[in-house]
């Protein structure tokens, strides 16, 4: 390998890392995904986010378990990885925990929120997952109004669309990423991918 293929290799084993995508996620890209029948359009529109192609800034994928919405925000990740661009996959039960456990150790807290809040693209995956306080509505709502308010990219992917998501989350949020100029919500009505006819992999 020359150098700056290993020059660039390393950027994007950096750029990886950051990203925070699983490992078990690695093939989860636009080229392995079955994009046809009803998986088509949350496929179209997931791929324009990716190019940054269209007016569409914020991604809300919604649909049963196991039809594809976790798949697709992670391709976005990849995409937009492949293209030089920082990115960041974050799971959101999992997200809430590392941001309490901030508040225990100097500048933690702050610096991760900053960083949730400014990445170029950020991916909230199985929104609706986390426990309905109080404390969890007011931060998934500071980081969607943030990025909102900045034309900044999100996706986010659920099982429930925004208006039955549960406790203060649905009422405090469900504006942006259902009624915002730039926001754009899919439902996914799809029998479980693993399950359909001619399905190559599992998808969540």
């Amino acid at each position: 390998m020359c150098s700056r293929d290993r020059v660039l290799k390393e950027r994007y084993e950096r750029k990886f890392r950051y990203c925070k995508l699983p490992a078990g996620m690695t093939g989860w890209t636009l080229e392995h995904f079955d994009s046809s029948g009803p998986l088509k359009e949350a496929y179209e529109a997931s791929r324009q986010i990716a190019e940054e192609e269209g007016e569409t800034k914020i991604l809300t994928l919604v649909g049963p378990v196991d039809t594809g919405k976790s798949h697709l925000a992670a391709a976005i990740c990849h995409r937009w990885l492949d293209r030089g661009k920082p990115a960041r996959f974050v799971l959101v039960p999992q997200m809430l925990d590392e941001l309490r456990a901030g508040y225990n150790r100097e500048g933690e807290y702050y610096r991760l929120l900053n960083l949730l809040m400014n990445v170029p693209l950020l991916a909230l995956d199985d929104l609706g997952a986390e426990k309905p306080t109080g404390w969890a509505a007011e931060k998934l709502m500071q980081l969607i109004d943030h990025r909102y308010s900045n034309d900044m990219y999100l996706v986010v992917t659920s099982n429930l669309p925004p208006t039955e998501l549960p406790g203060e989350t649905g009422i405090r949020i469900c504006s942006r990423l259902l009624r915002g100029r730039f926001s754009k919500v899919i439902t996914i009505d799809a029998p479980e991918y693993r399950l359909r006819e001619g399905g190559k992999q599992w998808q969540k």
